[in-house]
């Protein structure tokens, strides 16, 4: 048996409802607009519905059983 570590970059379509104009939205810092939407995109439910758009494998360790 081995074990592969590493990332994955998954591409995902998302949605949110904020309460703000498209000025006061974009009259915010890009961190600030990351923030928002970070905290109000509901990650399970996105990432269910996502891609895989690349691996980077790491590691590979031979186990022993």
């Amino acid at each position: 048996m081995i074990k592969v570590s590493g990332t994955m970059k998954m591409r995902i379509n998302f949605s949110v409802d904020l309460d703000m104009t498209t000025y006061e939205f974009d009259s915010i810092s890009d961190r600030k607009q990351k923030y928002l939407l970070d905290t109000h995109i509901d990650w399970f439910d996105a990432c269910r519905n996502g891609e895989v758009d690349d691996f980077e494998i790491d590691d590979v360790i031979e186990e022993s059983e």
